[in-house]
């Protein structure tokens, strides 16, 4: 019950709160500026988890009320620190089935380095494919393909990096998992458009850097939230040097708090499930979109 409910609150409270704003900016790119397209962006990819990720924990916990243990499919995937760790903690099981039932049938890496990185690529599209026919979903699967193949080429063969002790430390792991989102999120420009055309207008707005937001109502709030995004980054990197803080924010984000939840006495537990009830009842949208999921 605790992960039904929890699942419910990511989709209708987080999820389609989100995507009334991705929708608007997305329908027209082209009326708004790079900081709306960023901003549109990053809600996106925290729209499209909350979506995913709550309809897999309304599934598993469905399942489990019926004596059923379905394999979890999303493990901290925005905490990752490469493309590849990545995969294999975002949409766990079309992971494995990609894996499977096309990386492997075509070779996998057993035939040589060229034909993997052939094998991991055509992967990719596939699962491109596999969202959808319309050409963004194809330049999407190829963009994590290439992603992949570099990240094998030069970290997996070349070692670019690896043994270098600078590297594995805290500041250093923090701005690895910054340049990881950044490409992961900027993926999801690539799968959210709506056209070619729209994805070109995208990519231009992003790379003249058109920051200007005057003449909205939001234009206030738009601008301090990127002012604070900026400023939060920079303070967790400095506190990132702090090895004691690093361990504190750790136990903090990777805490098990599903688990806590459910071992706690029935009075209280029933207490968290009201407020957590009442919480979507008052904040989710007065019409609630079908599962993102669904349309694949």
């Amino acid at each position: 019950v605790t992960l039904i409910i929890w699942g419910l609150f990511k989709k209708m409270v987080i999820a389609d709160n989100l995507g009334k704003y991705v929708d608007i900016v997305y329908s027209n790119p082209d009326a708004y500026s790079s900081l709306y397209i960023i901003a549109s962006t990053i809600f996106f990819g925290v729209q499209i988890y909350c979506d995913f990720s709550g309809y897999a924990n309304i599934a598993i916990g469905v399942g489990r009320i019926f004596g059923f243990k379905l394999p979890e499919n999303f493990d901290m995937p925005y905490f990752t620190r490469n493309i590849q760790i990545f995969w294999r903690k975002w949409h766990m099981t079309l992971s494995r089935f990609i894996r499977d039932y096309v990386y492997i049938p075509l070779g996998g890496n057993r035939k040589g380095h060229l034909r993997t990185y052939v094998n991991l690529f055509a992967s990719m599209v596939i699962c491109g494919f596999w969202h959808g026919a319309a050409w963004t979903f194809v330049i999407w699967g190829a963009y994590h393909g290439i992603m992949l193949l570099l990240h094998r080429y030069f970290v997996g063969e070349k070692k670019w990096g690896v043994g270098v002790k600078f590297l594995d430390s805290n500041p250093a792991v923090f701005v690895k998992v910054l340049i990881t989102q950044a490409l992961v999120f900027f993926g999801w420009m690539i799968f959210r458009a709506n056209s070619l055309g729209d994805l070109m207008t995208c990519i231009q707005k992003i790379i003249f850097f058109d920051f200007s937001v005057a003449g909205t109502w939001y234009a206030g709030p738009i601008q301090l939230a990127a002012i604070a995004g900026i400023l939060m980054i920079l303070i967790c990197f400095i506190l990132s040097f702090n090895k004691k803080i690093v361990e504190l924010v750790k136990k903090i984000i990777f805490f098990d708090y599903m688990s806590y939840f459910s071992r706690q006495k029935v009075q209280y537990w029933v207490i968290y499930i009201v407020v957590f009830v009442a919480l979507i009842l008052l904040l989710a949208p007065p019409e609630t979109p079908e599962f993102i999921y669904f349309a694949f």
